[in-house]
């Protein structure tokens, strides 16, 4: 969408694996793919500001598989994603999506985020509270609608926030990366699990996974990996419950995730 009255575009809904594609739900059984806020996409921001000049801005927008799940609410959930930019330039940071996934503890592929407002003082850290539910969309929908339907009597918190600012202000963009590795589902697992690998290029693929001491119980690689999205089975019926670390290596980059066994 165009700025209007001489203002600067500087974000829109991200594309997390850089593959071109928004990977949202196509499923049509609710009259929209997601939560119906009367408004766009990305909306609601909000802005903060450090002592030296440094702008922050919170924001939700629609969370790209796997980092939302879409097969329960059939609808695509939305997250609150931060980004900001030093003083003086006009480069803002790759966007840090806030809400913590189960890899870290959180259930954020469930989560809907929605209605962000920072606090205009960001001194070491950026604080913003957001409302959580699990469906997207709002009770306040046109009954019979799955928003409607989906949230009624579904509870929801409010979730105060603290992101650390220097980390946030260091975040690279991930479209400099040649491959990008999806957060593995489900998390926890019992059995087989999968997670999406994605390549600009084509390249041989190498798939390790390590324990928590680093040692080797699984390799996998794929000779032929072609350029854009695949996905990536691991059966963990014989591991032992436990935390462990699946690592890709295509070409020079290497990407690691934390996945935890049941």
């Amino acid at each position: 969408m165009p700025a209007g009255n001489g203002g600067v575009h500087f974000m829109e809904t991200i594309d997390m694996n850089n593959d071109g594609n928004l990977a949202i739900t196509e499923d049509t059984t609710c009259s929209l793919p997601w939560g119906n806020y009367r408004g766009g996409v990305t909306e609601m921001p909000s802005l903060g500001i450090t002592s030296n000049d440094a702008i922050y801005c919170s924001f939700m927008a629609l969370a790209e598989y796997p980092a939302a799940d879409t097969t329960i609410w059939k609808q695509t959930h939305r997250h609150i994603f931060m980004t900001c930019k030093a003083a003086g330039s006009n480069s803002w940071m790759y966007p840090l999506d806030i809400i913590p996934s189960q890899a870290v503890g959180g259930d954020g592929e469930f989560q809907e985020g929605a209605f962000p407002s920072m606090a205009r003082k960001v001194d070491d850290f950026a604080y913003v509270v957001y409302q959580r539910d699990a469906a997207p969309g709002t009770s306040l929908a046109t009954a019979g609608t799955c928003d409607q339907i989906n949230n009624n009597l579904n509870p929801s918190d409010i979730v105060f926030a603290k992101v650390d600012a220097v980390t946030l202000m260091g975040v690279s963009k991930i479209n400099n990366n040649d491959v990008f590795v999806g957060q593995n589902f489900p998390n926890p697992v019992n059995g087989t699990t999968t997670f999406n690998v994605s390549l600009k290029k084509a390249s041989s693929i190498l798939v390790e996974v390590t324990d928590v001491v680093g040692k080797v119980i699984y390799t996998e690689t794929i000779a032929a990996g072609v350029a854009g999205s695949q996905t990536i089975t691991l059966n963990t019926n014989n591991w032992q419950s436990g935390v462990y670390f699946y690592s890709v290596t295509a070409g020079a980059q290497k990407v690691t995730k934390q996945m935890i066994v049941n």
